[in-house]
């Protein structure tokens, strides 16, 4: 009977099959569509926000310039269990230039502050790039256990084609010193902002006169469930044993 319908309406039949082939496709694309767009949504959104659940606290009020206290702040946020960075805003502004080597310094020094460029600047920790989805485009982020032995800068993509060099210069506005820093990779962080991140512990230690913090800004993510309420008592009794601060929660 079956055989008998397809040489009745042999054209019919192949355009019902075609069509049913057109429908699978089409459920299929449309299922892989809604779930790349879905990825896609999350990853813009941790660029912005950090991967969830991620909350942050301002910190106020602190003991900044207490390099002791300071490096037992950092200790206490690198050994937490969680993923936990911290942001700080300067009381001066930073101004960077690219150079094209370190040893060609006493060379363009008069020069070198002609060449600054426009770009934000973060200070923050080696910690940073886990709370929020920077993919490095190439290079690395900066790692914590070079903190003794390197300056090191992160450019992201914006900024790229002002850094065709390894090296730059970072200078405060209340000083004509110059420090050198190594441009270690370029980052992706979904930004049109011109941005170089630097890693804020190693300039506590070994830039002091760049070292004039205003306040931070602790971001954390965690993926054992624990509450905000636990993370802000966790930080606040981090913060009681070395710096102390005026803490509060903003999300």
């Amino acid at each position: 009977m079956i055989l008998k319908d397809l040489r009745i309406s042999p054209l019919r039949n192949i355009l019902t099959g075609i069509s049913m082939f057109v429908g699978i496709i089409a459920m299929i694309s449309s299922v892989l569509v809604g779930t790349l767009g879905k990825e896609y949504l999350i990853s813009v959104n941790a660029q912005m926000y950090g991967w969830s659940p991620t909350y942050s606290f301002s910190i106020t009020g602190s003991d900044f310039q207490d390099t002791i206290k300071m490096e037992n702040f950092f200790r206490e946020i690198y050994n937490t269990d969680h993923f936990v960075a911290v942001t700080f805003s300067m009381l001066e502004e930073i101004t960077v230039a690219p150079v094209a080597s370190v040893s060609s310094l006493q060379d363009i020094s008069d020069t070198v502050y002609k060449k600054t460029v426009p770009v934000d600047v973060v200070f923050t920790t080696s910690t940073y790039n886990k709370i929020y989805n920077l993919p490095m485009s190439s290079g690395d982020w900066f790692d914590s256990s070079e903190i003794n032995k390197t300056l090191c800068m992160v450019v992201n993509k914006a900024a790229q084609n002002y850094f065709d060099t390894s090296y730059a210069v970072g200078n405060v506005e209340s000083s004509l010193s110059l420090t050198p820093f190594n441009v270690v990779g370029t980052v992706n962080d979904g930004t049109d902002i011109p941005t170089v991140y630097l890693d804020a512990h190693s300039i506590e230690l070994l830039v002091p006169n760049m070292w004039k913090v205003k306040n931070a800004t602790v971001h954390w993510h965690s993926e054992a469930g624990i509450t905000m309420r636990q993370m802000y008592s966790s930080l606040h009794d981090i913060l009681e044993d070395t710096i102390g601060a005026f803490l509060l929660s903003n999300k």
